[in-house]
């Protein structure tokens, strides 16, 4: 896990050309809204994360609303920067990076300078966490601060949580932070302790997922499916119509899992009949998938579901996701691969800022014999 604190602050000063000025980033707004970000120079001037903007008006900082578009550039710079000695690097929130390890913990390390020291280039200082989950790899890299890093084994996870108060679970908003001290608790092993009773009062259903978090650095199993329906305009026996409501459809539930980091490991579809009957297949997809391959394997299914010459109402969707497995980090890699994926890497990028993020998901390369 990388954590660069005042990441957005920094950006900002970059792009409004602030250099060497303090800036803060608020969210929310007139006297209610919340500083979320600061850079090194409004730190000095004792301006932190969660102030409220009346207290930071006379400090003589420069506050500039939180936009998460102007920091998308340097955001994909970043990842690109740390995919080369990390695999899979993705966003977990703004200025915080994670990557799944499969390897050792030397080539961990190796990679991991590797990473700091390409961040540096860049003007970036994060702090390195590393933990089992990714929760307390967050928090290790909060409690690391800039520059360094720290380390929890599994063995340790439990003592490291429970003296560290409450805010430093990244999950907590300021109310639930707030509602918790008016109770007495400061600390995760005091949070640890509550009755799931109580955490369901205080936050709903999903309070009692505070437990795990705090005592372990668990969160909950995300559901791993998605679904989605949609209907005719009118019941219709037409292929092409239907075949194009099926394809909007996919590409819906394709685009939700991808956000989400997961990808899609099965698929059923449902076909509803005029008449109110339903036929239903489920059907299992490969791993080297993408998304012309789940188009055509939901259109088979279709074929073998429908009996022509009777109207359909409406196609229903369910997308069986997991997480895609890590890598392992390879630590001879021919100098022709990297090459390659960096010419991959740019041209993705210069495809995206020139038609837009979705106009392509993936690439990928092939040798051309040449000609005589």
């Amino acid at each position: 896990m990388a954590r660069i604190p005042g990441f957005v602050a920094d950006v900002e000063q970059r792009l409004l050309q602030l250099q060497g000025q303090p800036v803060a980033v608020v969210t929310g707004e007139g006297s209610r809204a919340l500083v979320v970000s600061v850079s090194q120079e409004a730190l000095q001037q004792d301006v932190t994360p969660g102030m409220r903007v009346d207290r930071v008006d006379a400090r003589e900082c420069v506050i500039v609303p939180l936009s998460r578009e102007r920091c998308e550039d340097t955001t994909r710079e970043v990842l690109s920067c740390l995919s080369l000695p990390l695999p899979d690097p993705w966003e977990l929130r703004l200025g915080v990076f994670i990557s799944c390890w499969t390897g050792g913990t030397r080539m961990l390390e190796a990679a991991r300078h590797e990473a700091a020291s390409l961040l540096h280039r860049m003007g970036f200082e994060a702090g390195w966490g590393i933990g089992p989950e990714p929760a307390v790899a967050e928090i290790a890299a909060r409690a690391a601060g800039r520059g360094k890093a720290l380390r929890v084994e599994p063995s340790q996870v439990s003592g490291f949580l429970t003296p560290l108060p409450i805010h430093a679970l990244p999950d907590l908003k300021q109310q639930q932070v707030e509602a918790l001290h008016e109770i007495g608790i400061h600390t995760l092993g005091q949070l640890a302790a509550l009755p799931d009773v109580v955490l369901r009062e205080m936050f709903g259903p999903e309070g009692v997922h505070l437990r795990p978090l705090a005592l372990q650095g668990k969160r909950p199993d995300v559901v791993r499916e998605w679904r989605g329906f949609r209907r005719l305009q009118e019941d219709s026996d037409d292929p092409a119509l239907i075949r194009a409501t099926l394809s909007s459809l996919l590409a819906e539930g394709i685009d939700t899992l991808t956000l989400a980091h997961s990808v899609p490991r099965g698929i059923f579809l449902l076909i509803v009949y005029s008449d109110g009957r339903k036929r239903g297949m489920r059907r299992a997809l490969q791993a080297d998938w993408h998304e012309g391959r789940i188009q055509r394997v939901a259109w088979e299914t279709l074929e073998q579901l429908w009996t022509r010459r009777v109207r359909l109402s409406e196609l229903r969707v369910t997308l069986f996701r997991s997480t895609p497995p890590p890598q392992q980090y390879s630590l001879f890699r021919s100098s022709a691969l990297v090459g390659r994926d960096e010419v991959l890497r740019s041209t993705m990028q210069g495809m995206r800022a020139r038609w837009g993020e979705k106009a392509v998901s993936f690439a990928t390369a092939c040798t051309v014999p040449a000609q005589s």
